[in-house]
């Protein structure tokens, strides 16, 4: 039998990983990876570039992008894919959500600058960030200027910070994608509950609300049989399984794509390779 390996998360340059579509795709054909999604934060701006360049392989490409939204007044992040670049409700949902995006930016700017106070909103406002470089642009400043060295120093200064993005409501975003044809997973559940399992309450939830599948298989899984909860989930309540490496380059030297390393017939993803063969 054929080893057909999958990855349906990863990033690029276009929300806060280091590679272009044609590098990230460089290195999915290296590491010899047969099925591939790109998934940016609230973007899809290298989509349509990868879509071109996916079709001069033999690999199966599904267009995608890592939609945030709240539940329960968690942030949550929804894997949604098969919808194409351009699609009018799509485009307003990443709109709103980079708005939210870039308005919590400045308040991060704000808040650094109390104790940094070399740190410039005006500068902020006017920096123009290197893309190579992953990230944001808050972040990319803060290390730019001398601020933070490293991510860490960045959530360590943002500790007593109130205030957190606020999304729109699942329950509002995912009919939405579905009234649209988009097959949507929940992404990473031990995100969600500092490493512990999801309740299975929570899971009832976002499956009433549309939810096609769970990311079983993910870096985030920590503890040795995380994942065997997600997929008895899926198996019980007839949803897609999947796996992503949530790679974003050299940004996140700790995450490596093609891991974890799953292939097609450990998991369950037939109806989205369905529906999205554009």
């Amino acid at each position: 039998m054929e080893r057909i390996q999958v990855d349906l998360h990863m990033h690029t340059v276009a929300s806060d990983g280091t590679q272009t579509p044609q590098a990230l795709l460089d290195e999915v054909i290296e590491k010899d990876i047969k099925i591939f999604s790109v998934t940016d934060h609230d973007s899809v701006d290298s989509i349509a570039e990868m879509m071109v360049l996916a079709k001069k392989t033999d690999r199966v490409f599904i267009p995608g992008v890592e939609i945030s939204a709240m539940y329960d007044d968690k942030e949550i992040h929804l894997l949604t894919y098969g919808l194409l670049p351009d699609h009018e409700m799509l485009m307003g949902i990443l709109k709103r959500n980079r708005a939210i995006r870039e308005a919590f930016n400045i308040k991060i700017i704000e808040h650094i600058k109390k104790v940094k106070h070399f740190v410039s909103l005006e500068a902020y406002l006017n920096y123009e960030r290197d893309p190579s470089w992953g990230g944001w642009k808050a972040e990319n400043y803060l290390r730019d200027i001398g601020a933070i060295h490293h991510l860490g120093d960045l959530f360590a200064m943002l500790h007593d910070m109130e205030e957190q993005m606020v999304f729109p409501l699942a329950q509002d975003i995912l009919p939405k994608l579905k009234s649209a044809g988009a097959t949507v997973f929940l992404a990473h559940p031990p995100a969600y509950c500092g490493g512990e399992l999801v309740p299975e309450s929570m899971l009832d939830e976002l499956t009433e609300m549309g939810i096609d599948g769970i990311e079983c298989f993910s870096p985030y899984y920590k503890l040795g049989d995380q994942s065997d909860y997600y997929v008895s989930y899926c198996k019980t309540h007839d949803l897609m399984i999947s796996c992503g490496s949530d790679y974003h380059g050299s940004f996140i030297a700790t995450r490596h794509m093609g891991h974890p390393n799953k292939t097609l017939n450990e998991l369950k993803i037939d109806q989205l390779l369905k529906n999205t063969s554009l």
